[in-house]
């Protein structure tokens, strides 16, 4: 069902500028309504005030309808390979490589 409506909006801006019922009608079946109108207000959000890119700053991500911390971070992290806090997750594991390496036995 997922696959449908992924397929039925595959970008953004082909959400953003769907009618909302029309959302609703390709999430039926899915559950937790809720979801499907978060997913539509933040695209709409990304596409007036990101110009239809998904911003990678954690900030910006928590402030999209229906994203808080903890998605926040999962996006940044599949999408960008970032962590919770918005850095590279290379740079974070590196860091921890050399705070370890420098850390007395």
């Amino acid at each position: 069902m997922y696959p449908s409506f992924l397929g039925q909006f595959p970008t953004v801006e082909a959400l953003a500028i769907a009618d909302l019922q029309q959302v609703l009608k390709v999430w039926l079946g899915l559950g937790y309504y809720a979801r499907a109108r978060n997913l539509h207000k933040a695209a709409k959000v990304v596409l007036e005030q990101h110009h239809g890119v998904f911003p990678r700053q954690l900030e910006a991500v928590l402030q999209l309808p229906g994203i808080g911390r903890t998605t926040a971070g999962g996006i940044l992290s599949a999408a960008f390979n970032k962590n919770a806090n918005g850095k590279s997750r290379t740079l974070s594991v590196s860091d921890e490589w050399r705070s370890r390496k420098r850390s007395p036995k």
